[in-house]
């Protein structure tokens, strides 16, 4: 799941990953090989959504499958980090819905800012694995300053593949961090 900021900070627009990956891909088979080979594939689809449903309420009877789930926030800071107040809200609801051993992953992009904004919003990240919620950051493009000191606070970070100079400085950052 992902939380999508909306126009109102304090509402939270949900949107399943899973269901937009679905249409896409039968997008591209009915394009790729047509109507008819869509339409089987939608129905052997069917055909094992119904089969893993009728597992599901067996499984649930024996009260055993306790499968864990992966929400996915995205925070696109500024230097002034006015993005905390939407990430504060998000945890808030993460922490009194989710359940211990669900995974949490924040997508990063910062360029890094005040310390006081980006210290609550590592503080935030830390609320999570206080609640025993795994916690991973992803770094696309740049996580600078504050951005560092929020990925420091995750138990995995990932981030893509950047020049060498750059990955020994996000490496001393982090233990800077860690380490005092």
């Amino acid at each position: 799941m992902l939380f999508h900021p909306a126009k109102n900070p304090i509402e939270l627009q949900v949107v399943h990953l899973n269901k937009s990956q679905e249409q896409r891909r039968e997008d591209l088979m009915e394009a790729t090989q047509g109507k008819a080979a869509l339409k089987q594939f939608k129905k052997v689809m069917a055909k094992k959504a119904k089969q893993a449903l009728k597992a599901k309420s067996k499984n649930k009877k024996k009260n055993s499958d306790n499968k864990s789930q992966v929400f996915v926030l995205d925070f696109d800071g500024d230097i002034k980090a006015t993005a905390v107040k939407h990430l504060r809200e998000e945890i808030s609801t993460l922490i009194s819905s989710a359940n211990k051993g669900d995974e949490v992953v924040v997508r990063l992009e910062s360029g890094g800012g005040l310390v006081h904004g980006y210290g609550l919003a590592a503080a935030q990240l830390a609320r999570l694995k206080e609640a025993g919620l795994k916690l991973t950051v992803c770094v696309d493009k740049v996580a600078a300053s504050g951005g560092y000191m929020m990925a420091c606070v995750a138990d995995n970070v990932v981030a893509a593949p950047l020049p060498l100079l750059a990955q020994s400085v996000w490496y001393h950052s982090c233990q800077t961090f860690i380490n005092g």
